[in-house]
């Protein structure tokens, strides 16, 4: 049996995970539970799985937590972000799940691959952020590190560690986002609701703006450039509105494999349970036939969407570039989402820092906090001189 750590339980992962967890009761034991402000759905998740820790990282509705677990569970109860990184520490588990949104989840990420955690990583943020940092623990430490973000799982199924040499390039799909047939001039107006609705994936607020704008997918760009160590120039992306190939690789003799499935997180999060054995599903199948897919690819204009623009510049500059670049991101679209500025001021708001925050050299983890906090800041204040 698999004792997993499932950081960001009540988040989209964290939900399409406890589902395989139900269908597998015999395969996989959750011993550690975290959410953020979610009470209700962590007690409920206590009561089900009886997990040996839970952390709730918002310090405020700690009295609410006990209040409603009372005294039926007898495991641990850990608060805060120092909670979260004490847990990811523990030995009680062989599996962590990493869905936690943003920059929130490096911490404790460093953390579990520090104490010899395999990892089943969906945080593309902390890759944007510390990429350099990060994989090079995942090598000092051993541990295995399975992607479970649908476009990243699916190069990693079809990459052959053995050809490298022989890879012309990666090409990530991408819906398109609900916004797809419109310009970025026709989107001024956007509310965050018009915003959150994706056409085909079911996800949480904030990466669902993103996929919106596309920052999703220059983001991705970039986690791949660290996850599979190749250069920003052979990262390709194309428009596939199905949804239904989630990535290729391009090897120099033309052929181009790709892995196809259901817009279904399900399935890229089994592959990684299951890892190196192939579980049943018990989420959607492609049924080709039945639902007469035709496979369509638009090309991703430089200036259609400028934001993904944005993460592709931020590359070529370098780490302090993607720090800065997501940091204000992250502060940009949660102000959206509160109603504080409009659809238009999250590239304003990328911009003017990636223009005014000064770059810092970054050589370790401590320097890529500093800049991540300098640009909050920034982005902060940005938004209240607008308002």
């Amino acid at each position: 049996m698999k004792k997993l750590a499932l950081f960001g339980a009540t988040g989209s992962v964290g939900t399409s995970t406890i589902d395989i967890v139900r269908a597998y009761p015999d395969h996989f034991k959750v011993s550690v539970l975290t959410a953020h402000s979610k009470v209700k759905e962590l007690v409920s998740l206590t009561h089900e799985f009886q997990p040996d820790v839970i952390v709730l990282s918002d310090e405020s509705k700690e009295a609410d937590l006990r209040d409603q677990l009372g005294s039926s569970f007898e495991g641990e109860i850990l608060i805060g972000e120092k909670g979260l990184v004490e847990a990811a520490s523990y030995d009680n588990y062989d599996l962590m799940v990493t869905g936690i949104v943003g920059f929130a989840g490096l911490p404790s990420l460093v953390k579990a691959i520090e104490t010899k955690h395999d990892i089943a990583f969906a945080n593309k943020e902390c890759l944007v952020c510390a990429g350099p940092m990060v994989m090079q623990l995942v090598r000092e430490n051993k541990v295995q590190f399975l992607p479970i973000d649908s476009e990243h799982n699916a190069i990693f199924q079809v990459f052959d560690k053995n050809q490298e040499r022989s890879i012309n390039r990666l090409i990530l799909t991408a819906s398109g986002g609900p916004f797809r047939e419109k310009k970025w001039s026709e989107l001024e107006h956007i509310t965050p609701k018009q915003a959150v609705a994706h056409p085909n994936w079911s996800m949480g607020a904030k990466i669902s703006v993103d996929s919106a704008t596309m920052m999703n997918k220059g983001l991705e760009i970039i986690e791949a450039h660290y996850l599979f160590g190749v250069n920003e120039s052979r990262i390709e992306a194309v428009i596939h509105p199905q949804s239904a190939i989630h990535s290729f690789v391009e090897y120099d003799d033309g052929s181009l494999l790709s892995q196809a499935g259901p817009a279904d997180m399900k399935t890229p999060i089994i592959y990684a349970l299951g890892y190196p054995t192939r579980l049943k599903t018990p989420g959607q199948r492609l049924d080709l036939l039945k639902q007469g897919y035709h496979f369509n690819f638009e090309p991703l204009e430089t200036g259609r969407f400028p934001l993904y623009d944005c993460a592709r510049d931020a590359l070529k500059q370098g780490l302090e570039a993607t720090i800065i670049l997501n940091s204000a991101n992250e502060v940009a679209v949660s102000a959206f989402l509160k109603g504080k500025i409009g659809y238009h001021t999250i590239l304003e708001c990328v911009k003017d820092a990636l223009e005014r925050v000064s770059n810092d050299v970054v050589e370790t983890l401590d320097n890529v906090v500093q800049i991540d906090y300098k640009t909050r800041i920034h982005v902060k204040k940005f938004i209240e001189d607008k308002s």
